[in-house]
């Protein structure tokens, strides 16, 4: 159980290193399905060694011994070897045969599981979109294929079964009738070189039986073995795989890396630089490489806020990831503080830095619980702080048990907006030295936006989130990126304006084009 315990732990624990860009290749439901199976796997093997395998071999060598010795009949002994011979082959043969059809079985079982983790954790889309009927239907199909591969294997099982079977029985009949012949006529077949006793035909008897008997117990044993072996392969793969941001040798945390500096790591720190940066996403299924930032420098200097406006998959939000270091730059460098991600140690950078994406994610707890996620040892007057900045405390007053109110699965007990505002305490209440905001009011209505917007950006506001700290915002509505100190335009990875808002306005260029089109639509009102 221990051993159990260690690998489950180990697996889990190299399955939250291995990156973003491992786990955006993969579904969830099939990487638990590989923690589970693996982890039962382990227990399997080790109880069938220790247990069974080498207890059933010791059986196995002491019976064939004492056997060959007692009889000294070279027909009995040839056709009891040649039994026992027919029958490991069989055994082995038809078992790599199930080797096979369990990995059918095992990626179909995988896609079940996909089905049935995306389903249910996408219930609401599932339910909004009407396609309930569609799901299970899917779901009754895939789960019919899983069914007849596990048929099929069942098939070679009882193949295996009726097989050794009848190897066994004919090794005995053959051995007991060469033994009745011995005692009968003799046992070269001619009664003056001797005949074998009736005592001696029991031992035969005995003896046979006595030697299938182990030789069951490990057929057993290494079906086993083998479907063990089967079920840890993807595990074993996943323990291989090789994270694709690791943290060099010498990597350091971020407070120390700026005492080496001789800097401060008061909330001043926290300036930001990208040098040449360029960046593209890799395909493994196809090998290709997809847009990302190209050639990207800019620099934000501490305490100070940037926005970064565009059109969708302008690379954005690869900036944000790749000074979350979630990705590692192709080319150029990005620094904090002047230090490279890559010298500080990513739990210390990420555990430094404040994010408000643009879909939050809560877990299945109370809603102190995933407010208080990023600073677990908060204080009540903090928790109510970020609660009160962050526009939330009508909804806390208005839930029958407050801050212990548990938001369901992914938060889905609450509305979009709420859920974007629990992700707004998530990072008041961190105090980080850098702020990223990814569309972080984009679900907001207009009145909750404007409250949170002056609360993040406006300096005098006592309760101001960004005060002090360097913020780099993603938005789509340019409302919220008029007050940056900068705002970068990104169009095709590259920045091709850079600059106030009102700088840009007289610009005259694509800023411009985008802030009217904006205004036609959806324009300021008191901002």
């Amino acid at each position: 159980m221990d051993a159990e315990r260690r690998f489950a732990s180990a697996l889990f624990s190299h399955l939250h290193f291995l990156g973003v860009s491992y786990h955006l290749e993969r579904h969830a439901g099939e990487m638990l399905r590989v923690l589970s199976r693996g982890s039962d796997a382990t227990s399997t093997i080790i109880d069938s060694l220790l247990f069974n395998l080498v207890p059933t071999l010791f059986e196995a060598c002491v019976v064939g011994t004492v056997f060959w010795k007692l009889l000294g009949i070279p027909s009995i002994a040839i056709s009891t070897v040649s039994s026992v011979v027919l029958y490991l082959t069989y055994t082995l043969n038809v078992t790599n045969m199930r080797m096979s059809q369990r990995r059918k079985v095992l990626e179909k079982s995988d896609e079940v599981g996909r089905i049935e983790t995306e389903t249910l954790v996408n219930y609401e889309t599932v339910a909004m979109f009407g396609r309930g009927n569609e799901e299970v239907e899917t779901y009754g199909i895939v789960r019919k294929e899983y069914t007849e591969e596990r048929v099929n294997m069942l098939g070679l099982f009882a193949w295996l079964q009726l097989g050794q079977q009848s190897i066994r029985l004919a090794g005995t009949c053959i051995g007991l009738w060469l033994a009745g012949r011995a005692t009968v006529y003799g046992v070269g077949g001619n009664a003056a070189d001797g005949t074998l006793s009736t005592g001696s035909f029991v031992v035969v008897q005995l003896y046979i039986q006595q030697l299938f008997q182990p030789l069951s117990y490990l057929g057993f044993t290494y079906r086993q073995i083998t479907e063990a072996f089967t079920d840890l392969e993807k595990a074993v793969k996943c323990l291989r795989s090789v994270p694709s941001v690791m943290d060099a040798d010498d990597a350091v945390e971020w407070d120390v890396a700026l005492k080496q500096q001789q800097k401060s790591d008061g909330s001043t720190s926290g300036d930001i630089r990208f040098d040449n940066v360029s960046f593209r996403y890799k395909v493994k299924a196809s090998r290709k490489k997809l847009g990302g930032p190209d050639n990207v420098s800019f620099h934000v200097p501490a305490g100070r806020t940037a926005a970064l406006v565009g059109p969708s998959g302008s690379g954005k939000t690869t900036i944000v990831r790749l000074l979350l270091r979630m990705y590692d730059a192709d080319n150029g460098s990005v620094m904090v503080d002047e230090i490279n991600v890559k010298a500080l140690m990513q739990q210390s950078l990420r555990s430094n830095i404040g994010v408000v994406a643009q879909d939050t994610v809560l877990f299945h707890a109370s809603l102190r619980d995933n407010i208080t996620y990023g600073k677990e040892d908060a204080t009540e007057e903090e928790i109510w702080d970020a609660v009160r900045t962050s526009a939330l405390e009508p909804l806390v007053k208005s839930l029958p048990n407050g801050l212990e109110t548990l938001v369901g699965e992914r938060g889905m007990k609450l509305s979009g907006g709420e859920r974007q505002r629990v992700g707004l305490a998530r990072c008041i209440i961190k105090k980080p030295k850098l702020v990223l905001l990814d569309e972080a009011t984009s679900a907001l209505d207009s009145g909750t936006e404007k409250e949170i917007q002056r609360n993040i950006l406006t300096p005098q506001t006592a309760a101001a989130v960004c005060k002090g700290r360097t913020t780099l915002m993603i938005a789509h509505r340019l409302s919220t990126a008029r007050r940056a100190d900068v705002i970068l335009v990104l169009d095709k990875g590259s920045i091709v304006e850079s600059g106030t808002h009102e700088e840009l306005l007289a610009l005259n260029g694509m800023y411009s084009k985008m802030w009217s089109d904006q205004m036609e639509n959806d324009p300021v009102d008191g901002l």
